[in-house]
């Protein structure tokens, strides 16, 4: 039976060894979304390079969503069946180092986005092994620990932007282009999946991952089958898929708007673009511990209605801001709600589905992510086209909107 409540009383404290994994995984995360933020930056310059309109850029996050889909149909079945969690997330780190090698070689549009689906099956193949590896091994820490996850994610995804903008906009005493940037940041994923064998490995981590918790393929399809008829599971991942679409948009589109209202060149909008980015998801590094806290105290759904009006209101008022001060304040407001999220919608939904089937709850709501994904940029890239790069903040804005309301319609517990 399938429980729906979460877990209660006081949690034991976690040895120094089991915070060394929590974080050296978490790190891992991080680098993760560090390479998954690094082609928007470069997207500000590739536009110019190739004569972009903005439907070309949207048709660049549908294709990036599609390949993402595709690693999350198949990501859930992989590490549920064959265990070794601890595996494939260094694959995903080695894959992500390729990816950004190729895009650095790459020498039209096509090549650059066939690059980005590298980008992306890497990065989503992370999830359906990190977090179920870490969900499983600190069960009644479970808030805390993937909200450590998720705060290095955010961390990654803050670090990258004003790093690559700034390689781009010459803020590091020489001006890189933007295939050298991508080349550069090859690094920090080869170092990561280093940290991740030593750790792994040598403190018998590994040794208990492959004792596992696989599952036959019976076992699976079965499993699989409830979780599709659960209500709320099928809920929190829509309400996901609202969220992450939104996010996904604005941070696709939010560099092209800082550098029409801001007056800017592609190189010169990169870095305060990447400082801009870097102001969101700061927000969200810092709200995310709060968040995942406050939800194994209060409940997810409070948390969850709570963050997404509060987001809403931010993104609609980022559409009135016109100067590089206060877009930066309202890009940290908006990060601070719609990022603390992200750990209490996948605590969610590791509360409610069964032990063994953690890594297809997981990639049950990361593939409703994806296919909403699918549609998003392209419409939002022919919103910019049509009405102008501000529409897409109303575009956005009424996704939340939609999210909090699968949020109402979900049970109280």
């Amino acid at each position: 039976m399938v429980s729906t409540t979460i877990p209660s009383g006081k949690p034991a404290p976690l040895s120094t060894q089991d915070q060394v994994n929590v974080f050296t995984v978490s790190i891992g995360h991080g680098i993760t979304h560090w390479l998954h933020i690094v082609p928007t930056v470069l997207l500000l310059v590739v536009k110019d390079e190739f004569g972009l309109s903005y439907t070309d850029v949207g048709l660049y996050g549908t294709i990036y969503a599609s390949a993402a889909t595709v690693m999350n149909v198949a990501g859930g079945p992989l590490t549920d069946v064959f265990g070794h969690r601890d595996r494939f997330m260094m694959i995903s780190l080695a894959v992500m180092a390729c990816s950004m090698i190729a895009m650095g070689s790459s020498t039209n549009y096509a090549t650059f986005v066939a690059a980005a689906v590298v980008v992306a099956l890497g990065n989503h193949l992370w999830h359906p092994a990190a977090i179920p590896y870490l969900a499983t091994r600190f069960d009644d820490r479970r808030g805390y620990v993937l909200s450590i996850h998720s705060m290095c994610s955010s961390l990654g995804d803050s670090i990258a932007p004003t790093i690559v903008g700034g390689m781009i906009s010459g803020w590091f005493f020489v001006s890189f282009t933007w295939r050298e940037a991508a080349y550069f940041n090859a690094i920090p994923a080869l170092l990561a999946l280093v940290l991740l064998f030593f750790v792994l490995f040598r403190n018998g981590s590994a040794k208990e991952e492959k004792k596992g918790e696989g599952l036959n393929l019976g076992e699976y399809i079965a499993g699989l089958l409830s979780l599709l008829k659960n209500k709320a599971v099928l809920g929190i991942a829509l309400m996901a898929g609202f969220r992450s679409t939104a996010q996904a948009a604005l941070r696709l589109f939010f560099p092209f708007y800082v550098a029409e209202v801001l007056n800017l060149s592609a190189a010169e909008a990169a870095g305060f673009a990447g400082l801009a980015l870097t102001a969101l998801n700061l927000g969200g590094s810092f709200a995310a511990i709060p968040a995942g806290m406050a939800s194994d105290r209060y409940g997810r759904r409070p948390v969850v209605m709570w963050a997404l009006a509060l987001s809403t209101v931010f993104i609609f008022a980022l559409s009135f801001l016109r100067d590089e001060a206060t877009l930066v304040i309202g890009i940290s407001l908006l990060g601070f709600s719609i990022y603390a999220l992200r750990p209490v919608m996948v605590g969610w939904m590791m509360d409610i589905v069964p032990r063994e089937m953690r890594g297809s709850g997981t990639n049950l709501m990361f593939t409703t992510q994806s296919m909403l994904q699918m549609v998003s940029p392209i419409v939002a890239g022919a919103i910019a086209d049509v009405y102008g790069v501000v529409y897409v903040f109303y575009f956005c804005a009424a996704l939340l909107l939609m999210a909090n309301a699968v949020a109402f319609m979900l049970p109280k517990k």
